[in-house]
């Protein structure tokens, strides 16, 4: 069964996580942004909201953009996996990293994750690649 992706979670709103979340919005997803400044964030894309938590309905892709630091994408990817672990179609999310693949080999999150390599000038994902953190 597949589910299309509708909604997304850009976790982190830096440099990359901010022009993530841009052209997601632009092409017409429901764009949300999860970050501890939400509420002082300005000049927001259109089709796009800021939050501090994790909504309660999983969106259908999340995209981290946290600093390379091997415990704080840890923390991140435990809060993901607590916030929506259910095991029906709609309840978990897709979940990729905008990480420069330093982390693709360390185990982050017992089940599978999306590293998602990013290159600005080819537009949306110029490159993806699916690995097993076991």
């Amino acid at each position: 069964m597949s589910t299309p992706i509708q909604t997304v979670l850009i976790y982190g709103y830096g440099v990359m996580g901010r022009g993530v979340a841009k052209t997601f919005a632009d092409a017409g997803f429901t764009t949300i942004v999860k970050s501890s400044r939400a509420g002082k964030l300005e000049g927001l894309p259109a089709n796009t909201t800021a939050v501090e938590r994790l909504p309660e309905k999983a969106p259908d892709l999340v995209i981290e953009f946290v600093p390379e630091d091997v415990r704080a994408k840890q923390a991140v990817y435990a809060e993901i996996e607590a916030a929506y672990s259910g095991d029906a179609p709609g309840d978990a999310p897709l979940i990729a990293s905008g990480t420069s693949a330093v982390f693709v080999r360390v185990t982050v999150f017992e089940a599978l994750t999306v590293p998602t390599f990013w290159f600005p000038k080819l537009r949306l994902v110029g490159l993806t690649l699916a690995a097993s953190c076991t």
